[in-house]
């Protein structure tokens, strides 16, 4: 048969009391941790300047990571600069007009909260032509479906060009 140890009611009381001390030290204070900044930067646009620049804006300072940007199609870069949160990146040769450039990219906030983008840009055009939409269709069919009919006014490059209804921020 066998025995059960049976805890005395002082022992018992001793192992309470040493765990209520336990449990008694005060909490750290999460409102510090809340408080600080955990979000990454958000991403909000990117654009061409000219042949030769491409810009990008955050929603908050930044800094680039070192040795953390790739141009795809591989493209020297001349220059790096930041001003509060806004990215140039400046080129050593002009852009190709209209070609699909893949930038993979990584930034971090004041409090080291890092952003990796990987995205498409498109070399910039400066030699547009002149061009106006000389007529639309817009109840089209499945055999006849919207069109849009762009004349051309001037000489020029139509690379890049594009065309979407809305306005470039709400499309």
């Amino acid at each position: 048969m066998k025995k059960i140890k049976i805890i005395s009611f002082g022992s018992l009381w001793s192992y309470m009391l040493i765990a209520v001390i336990i449990s008694c030290v005060p909490l750290e204070d999460y409102r510090k941790i809340i408080e600080k900044d955990i979000q990454p930067p958000a991403f909000i646009s990117m654009g061409t300047e000219d042949s030769k620049t491409l810009i990008l804006q955050f929603s908050e300072d930044i800094s680039v990571l070192e040795n953390h940007i790739l141009i795809e199609p591989l493209a020297e870069i001349l220059s790096v600069t930041t001003q509060q949160n806004i990215l140039k990146i400046t080129f050593k040769n002009p852009m190709e007009p209209g070609k699909l450039f893949k930038i993979e990219i990584t930034v971090e906030d004041l409090s080291g909260n890092s952003l990796g983008i990987l995205s498409d840009f498109y070399g910039f055009n400066s030699n547009l032509p002149g061009i106006i939409i000389n007529e639309f269709t817009t109840q089209g069919s499945s055999t006849n479906p919207d069109k849009v009919e762009l004349r051309v006014l001037s000489p020029g490059n139509t690379a890049g060009l594009s065309l979407f209804e809305g306005i470039d921020t709400n499309w």
